[in-house]
């Protein structure tokens, strides 16, 4: 078999930060405090409230709706060398209908953002990994409304 007929392995970014339910939509995985209600996108790794310090934490799925904060256009890639998406992007903060605020990448020309836009979640391909693998991240779609 050779290497365009045999599919290639997706790997996200970062392990943990999404689900894909049977719904087909996705969702990012953050954390609720049971004691004060906060909640944190991406899940607190010390499995700490930063808000109460309880570590009384339940795993949540945030909802793929939101609105564009405030964006910001970047014009070279990130430092490190691993950056494999394209130049320029737009970053920003999406603030989700469930009140959390998201930083992401914003699927999007810069001319044709305003913040208050709503956008969607989506698993996209950034580029290829070091081994060839599909590397995908979430990103922020304008939903056209």
């Amino acid at each position: 078999m050779s290497g365009s007929e045999r599919e290639s392995r997706r790997s996200p970014v970062r392990e943990g930060l999404w689900t894909v339910p049977a719904d087909g939509e996705p969702r990012l995985l953050g954390h609720r405090c049971r004691v004060c209600g906060e909640v944190f996108f991406p899940r607190r790794v010390t499995g700490t409230c930063s808000r109460c310090y309880s570590q009384r934490l339940d795993e949540v799925q945030l909802g793929p709706l939101g609105r564009i904060a405030t964006f910001t256009a970047v014009m070279q890639p990130p430092a490190g060398g691993r950056y494999r998406g394209s130049v320029p992007f737009c970053y920003g903060i999406v603030e989700l209908d469930d009140g959390v605020r998201v930083k992401g990448h914003i699927a999007a020309a810069p001319d044709r953002l305003r913040t208050g836009m709503r956008v969607k979640l989506s698993i996209d391909e950034l580029g290829r990994g070091e081994a060839d693998d599909v590397v995908e991240i979430y990103r922020f779609h304008p939903t056209g409304e």
